[in-house]
C-alpha cells in the first residue's frame, strides 16, 4: 500500500510542477527536468504495482516489488465475495502462498462465475497446483 502512495505522490507532484512551470516559464531548464523525472518515477511505480509475472525458467513469481519462489504457491483459490467499496458481488481469483499465516495474493475480480472459474482453472493447471473452488456459481451451487 505504501508504494501506491509514493507513486501517486510522485505523479501529482510532477504534474503540478509541470503545470506551474508551463504557466511561468515556457523555456526548458532544470525545474522541467525535475518535474518530468518525478512524473516518470510515479508512473513507473504505479505501473509496476499490479504487474504479476510467472517465470518458469527462473521459478519466480514477481508481483509489485516482491519476488517469491513458485514453489511457495500452494493453490489457486476462487472465492465469492461482496466488495463493499464497489457495492457489487465478484468472484476473486487468489494465490494462496506458503507461510504462517498463509498469504493470499489477489489476482483478479470477475463479475461472473464461469469466466472466473475458467481463468482460475487454467492458472492452476499452468502452475501445477490445486484449485480451491469456494465460488458460488450463478445458479447457487459450488
Amino acid at each position: 500500500m505504501g508504494f501506491q502512495f509514493i507513486g501517486v505522490g510522485f505523479v501529482v507532484i510532477g504534474a503540478l510542477f509541470l503545470y506551474v512551470l508551463f504557466k511561468r516559464t515556457p523555456h526548458l531548464g532544470w525545474p522541467w527536468v525535475v518535474a518530468l523525472v518525478a512524473l516518470v518515477i510515479g508512473l513507473l511505480v504505479l505501473g509496476r504495482m499490479r504487474a504479476i509475472r510467472f517465470d518458469r525458467a527462473t521459478k519466480k513469481l514477481t508481483y509489485g516489488f516482491k519476488t517469491l519462489p513458485l514453489e511457495d504457491i500452494v493453490s489457486v483459490q476462487l472465492l465469492y465475495a461482496h466488495i463493499l467499496a464497489r457495492g457489487k458481488k465478484y468472484h476473486q481469483i487468489n494465490l494462496t502462498m506458503r507461510g504462517s499465516p498463509p498469504e493470499r495474493i489477489n489476482l483478479a475480480l470477475q463479475p461472473n462465475y464461469t469466466g472466473a472459474f475458467l481463468k482460475a482453472r487454467e492458472l492452476a493447471e499452468f502452475l501445477h497446483v490445486p484449485l480451491e473452488n469456494h465460488g458460488v456459481s450463478e445458479i447457487g451451487t459450488a
